[in-house]
């Protein structure tokens, strides 16, 4: 049904209205809008929730990035690498539990991306630069790691101990590691990546919706305007008519 359509019909059932004393012109107009625009509201309000989740994620990964730079500097004193290195470990919790509250949620809530295959899968390339060929087996060494939930935990005795022993394994080690998860992270996180490139689909999304919504409102505008133009000359022909039907029987 087109504008005109509409308008004829909400003038017609405001004329009705007007004579019972129901509803007026404001209220008949959002009501014949209400379908479609509570339709694209509803899907405004899902994109916004995921792009806030990506965005999370996002954020996170970003943060694992910058902290496994530091990791294959080989001119770290002992004391500066123990410190890149619990940075990085900290980085890799937090994105790893935004992907998880994301993709699994809690016990009382689902995750906003539970459905989404491209944020499970960030997850898993993720912990996949850290099970690659001895890796984990390797951090184990120097006193990191892995729990069931993909998180990492730093034993400081063994680290310590790892660093005075063997120092050169444990720089081996971390540098390895903080290069494949870096690869991993900036994979995710370009425009074609999992991260990167489903937030550009949902920010187009977003920017669509939105224009959806602004069209829909300018047609409700448009739609009152007309409504209110017809009715207001429906009642002046109807006060008009009952002025003559009055002078012709009054005199």
């Amino acid at each position: 049904m087109d504008i005109s359509s509409i308008v004829s019909s909400l003038v017609s059932e405001s004329s009705r209205s007007r004579k019972q004393g129901d509803a007026g012109t404001t209220e008949l107009v959002a009501a014949a809008f209400k379908k479609a625009s509570d339709r694209v509201e509803r899907q405004l309000s899902s994109t916004q929730v995921q792009i806030s989740a990506f965005g999370q994620i996002q954020g996170a990964f970003s943060e694992v990035q910058a902290a496994a730079k530091p990791l294959g500097d080989t001119k770290l004193a002992a004391g500066a690498l123990k410190t890149a290195i619990g940075t990085f470990v900290a980085a890799f919790n937090s994105a790893n539990k935004a992907v998880l509250t994301a993709t699994k949620g809690s016990a009382t809530q689902t995750g906003t991306l539970a459905n989404n295959v491209r944020a499970a899968s960030a997850g898993r390339d993720l912990q996949g630069s850290l099970s690659e060929g001895s890796t984990l087996a390797d951090l184990s060494k120097i006193g990191i790691t892995q729990s069931k939930d993909g998180s990492l935990a730093i034993d400081a005795k063994a680290l310590e101990s790892a660093l005075q022993s063997n120092p050169s394994q444990v720089r081996s080690t971390v540098a390895r590691v903080g290069s494949r998860a870096e690869k991993a992270v900036a994979t995710e996180l370009a425009g074609g990546g999992n991260v990167g490139g489903s937030l550009n689909s949902l920010n187009a999304r977003n920017r669509s919706l939105e224009a959806q919504r602004s069209s829909q409102q300018a047609q409700i505008a448009s739609a009152q305007r007309l409504v209110d133009q017809q009715t207001s000359q429906i009642d002046s022909i109807s006060k008009l008519g009952i002025a003559a039907y009055l002078k012709i029987f009054t005199g």
